[in-house]
């Protein structure tokens, strides 16, 4: 069957799926990672054990970075969780079907803008295969494997297909709009869309802007006459003042001080080191060698000013080339200044004052479009001369060579411990790589400390706490492991512990080291200096008063170390104050009362039971409270061999 038949023309596109799963299947056997613990294996809320409407509805509220946030991607983790359990096979499996429907997608959204602005020398024959071939190479770039192989960032993929899906769904509108056909329903499907893709990741908020693209691109903002389409183009005028009055009043006051303040950076300093990291993007899209992909990037180099270095400088001098030569090619080759346009559109969430981490792979899961874009105009301009035939043969080649070097990624990705390895390798001045690799070995010694792997786990460790980039992970983890063995830690690790607790405001990070500790000793699994944790736990609260977790870690250690009920209570009854009567914080409250065998203290507890039911604010809070009330039954007379 040649190119030129009709029906595989049509079918092509869904011939991506099964070349999409064959780069990607070899990941699938793979674990958790870094992110993938805190958010959902050792979260509760979005586990659901059925599929009945309560139970997804629920977990849908769980929400992830706020009570109700990223709803669809809760609802996919939990449908997963009640048919399959935690089995990452099955989550990850998940993910790379949604991915493959979204290279589906990009081939579909990539013919229409080259039936608009067709690569050169190109003819209508040819826009299937260069589609194909466009698709195939975004979708199995080595770049996609800490989205793809990644569980967690479900949510990235999720977005990105509300996002697609809304652009073709744009598309429609436009092309029906300029035929006389009726549209409107496929506006309203744009806009229904876009939300999906919200539903899933606030990153789907650039929609808007590369529908600006796709425009200019495809139709020129012009009417059915040709004329320029003034409705169309102060609708797009409307909507981004109205992002841009969004930004002033939701984007600048989270680049406060007190915003950055359990950053290592500010947002002069994280603006500036956007440059250098989108100059690593590019890099990595540009000459994906595998030893590149590091995925962990808590040591990047922060630029604190737009001059700071020569990297810096270099970097931001190659961006605004990049951006002016785009715009001066933009009538010769309008496809490099749509796909430079679409790289940096993509990026203007991820890249701006907002204080998230300095980098992150995954981010690339769009933007990637944008340089493949501009490599195919590039590439055939260059090979204009050639027959058709060869240039389709150099096209696939190049894309095989990229999909062969994503398939080596999605190989190390499958394989926990060689992952594992291959990321310390990568970045030796990483402490998350090195926490990463020391994890993997210590479970490897299955709790031995003679084994090799144990004494290489802890040399690891060891290494890592003298890196610049060290967090109180690394401390924890050498407390947690000693405390196992029943024996104490080197000399000195906990007064690193303390001091990487204190370098700072106090963030997720180091409230999560604090709570390992802390449930490793009261647990039973650890035998730790008692003296020391709460030494530690005192020091960080009082640099950090107002932090309710801190209070509610306080009450833990109170009741079940220090056996001080009363004072466990007080410092819960403090948490509740000040996180102005949240709803963990009140669940707390409850359990300890509860827990306490004080009929007043009971009848309490029971009150706030049930004003919690009347108002629930999430899944999770949901969740929390069966089980509390399962624990703690209303007919039971006796709390008192019970625990919290």
């Amino acid at each position: 069957m040649s190119t030129r038949d009709p029906t595989l023309r049509r079918v092509a596109p869904l011939l991506l799926i099964p070349a999409i799963w064959l780069v990607w299947h070899m990941a699938l056997p793979g674990g958790f990672i870094f992110d993938d613990f805190p958010n959902l294996v050792r979260a509760s809320g979005w586990k659901a054990d059925s599929l009945s409407p309560r139970a997804l509805l629920d977990a849908m509220n769980s929400g992830l970075t706020s009570d109700g946030g990223r709803p669809l991607s809760m609802l996919s983790f939990a449908i997963n969780h009640a048919t399959t359990g935690l089995d990452p096979w099955w989550l990850k499996a998940t993910s790379l079907a949604l991915h493959a429907i979204n290279g589906v997608l990009v081939a579909l959204l990539v013919h229409r803008v080259l039936a608009a602005r067709p690569l050169p020398s190109s003819t209508p024959l040819s826009l299937a295969p260069a589609a194909w071939l466009i698709a195939f190479a975004w979708a199995a770039h080595p770049v996609q494997a800490s989205t793809v192989a990644y569980t967690v960032q479900r949510m990235e993929i999720g977005a990105a297909t509300g996002v697609l899906l809304s652009l073709l769904s744009y598309v429609t509108f436009r092309r029906r709009q300029l035929a006389g056909d009726r549209a409107w329903p496929f506006l309203v499907l744009t806009a229904a869309t876009w939300a999906i893709g919200l539903g899933f990741k606030e990153s789907a908020a650039i929609a808007p802007a590369l529908a600006v693209l796709v425009e200019w691109i495809c139709f020129g903002f012009r009417n059915r006459s040709g004329m320029p389409d003034r409705l169309l183009i102060g609708a797009f005028a409307t909507g981004g003042l109205a992002a841009l009055a969004a930004f002033i009043i939701m984007v600048l006051p989270l680049t406060s001080a007190a915003a950055y303040a359990p950053r290592a950076f500010d947002a002069a300093g994280r603006t500036s080191t956007q440059f250098p990291v989108l100059c690593h993007y590019l890099a990595l899209i540009f000459w994906p060698a595998s030893d590149t992909f590091r995925f962990y990037y808590d040591d990047f180099p922060v630029s604190l000013t737009p001059w700071h270095d020569a990297r810096t400088i270099l970097s931001i001098a190659a961006i605004l080339a990049a951006v002016l030569g785009a715009w001066a090619l933009r009538r010769r080759w309008p496809l490099v200044t749509f796909g430079t346009a679409w790289f940096f559109a993509c990026h203007a969430i991820t890249s701006s004052p907002i204080p998230l981490e300095l980098a992150f792979e995954h981010r690339n899961y769009l933007a990637l479009l944008g340089p493949l874009l501009v490599i195919a105009s590039l590439l055939a301009t260059a090979t204009k001369r050639l027959h058709g035939d060869a240039r389709l043969t150099l096209a696939a080649t190049v894309t095989l060579a990229i999909s062969a070097l994503g398939a080596i990624q999605g190989a190390t990705w499958g394989n926990p411990a060689k992952l594992a390895l291959t990321l310390e390798n990568r970045a030796p001045g990483s402490a998350r790589a090195a926490y990463g690799f020391a994890t993997q070995m210590v479970e490897a010694a299955h709790g031995d400390p003679s084994s090799p792997a144990w004494s290489l786990g802890m040399g690891t460790l060891q290494r890592a706490s003298h890196l610049p980039s060290a967090s109180p992970l690394i401390p924890q983890a050498i407390i947690v492991l000693s405390g196992q063995q029943g024996t104490p830690p080197p000399a000195g690790t906990w007064d690193q512990f303390r001091r990487l607790l204190l370098q700072r405001q106090l963030g997720p990070e180091g409230i999560g080291s604090l709570y390992a500790v802390i449930q490793c000793r009261v647990s039973g699994t650890c035998q730790l200096q008692d003296d020391e944790l709460l030494a530690t736990l005192l020091q960080v609260i009082a640099a950090n008063p107002r932090n309710a977790r801190l209070h509610t870690l306080y009450a833990n250690v109170a009741w079940n170390i220090l056996g001080d009920r009363e004072l466990a209570i007080r410092m819960q009854r403090e948490a509740v104050a000040l996180s102005g009567s949240g709803t963990s914080a009140l669940l707390g409250l409850a359990e300890f009362l509860l827990a306490s065998g004080e009929p007043d203290a009971i009848a309490e507890g029971r009150n706030l039971l049930e004003s919690i039911r009347r108002n629930p604010t999430s899944g999770r809070t949901s969740s929390a409270l069966s089980a509390l009330e399962a624990r703690y039954p209303a007919s039971s007379a006796h709390f008192d061999d019970q625990s919290p």
